[in-house]
């Protein structure tokens, strides 16, 4: 199906990345591809327009215990750690635009890479994801976002955007202790008035060497 061959081809550039050596860290995959394609061109049917774009997902990294006195802790020395690596590691992903919530865990974890890829980290909330999503359906053609977000958000968005996470806890959300998971999405559409859906997600996960 030329709808398969779309697919792969807009998948292309991120295999590319991923098949980069790592000077930081290894991107291994965690489970098989989810690839959701559209319907194929019937024969003699000019295709429409093609719209596409990528969004990285994941989760903040390791941060300090919340408290009564401090709901919004910093991250902890892993996590600090981990931000570091993370912004080598997607040094050449080709992100464009970074995203992260206005708690302290996700903007540190998202300034290390904003700050190597002279990026400003954009600010979403994390109570109205459902609107965020809007955001990044509406993604110019090429562009690469790097969300960062919660447990509970991460999984809600992928499955917002059309994909299907597995691995994950009773509620539905990413387990507490996982904060290597990095998740691909590429989203197109057919039209330029349409909001795009996931054609294909990945689910990855950064190791340090």
């Amino acid at each position: 199906m030329k709808s398969t061959a779309v697919a792969l081809a807009l998948l292309a550039p991120t295999l590319a990345w991923l098949a980069q050596p790592q000077p930081a860290g290894s991107v291994t995959a965690a489970s098989a591809a989810t690839v959701r394609v559209g319907q194929g061109v019937e024969q003699g049917q000019k295709p429409e327009p093609l719209r596409s774009a990528t969004v990285i997902f994941l989760r903040h990294a390791e941060a300090k215990e919340r408290t009564r006195t401090n709901r919004d802790p910093d991250l902890a020395e892993p996590g600090t750690k981990r931000a570091a690596l993370l912004a080598k590691t997607l040094a050449n992903a080709g992100v464009t635009r970074v995203f992260a919530t206005g708690l302290q865990r996700t903007q540190q974890t998202a300034a290390p890479i904003a700050k190597r890829l002279g990026l400003k980290v954009e600010t979403y909330n994390a109570r109205k994801t459902k609107d965020f999503v809007q955001t990044l359906q509406a993604l110019k053609t090429g562009e690469v976002a790097l969300v960062v977000g919660h447990s509970n958000t991460v999984p809600e968005m992928v499955a917002a955007l059309g994909g299907k996470l597995g691995a994950l806890n009773a509620r539905g959300f990413l387990h507490e202790t996982e904060h290597d998971r990095l998740l691909v999405q590429v989203l197109a559409s057919q039209r330029a008035d349409q909001p795009m859906k996931a054609m294909q997600t990945l689910d990855l996960r950064i190791q340090a060497n």
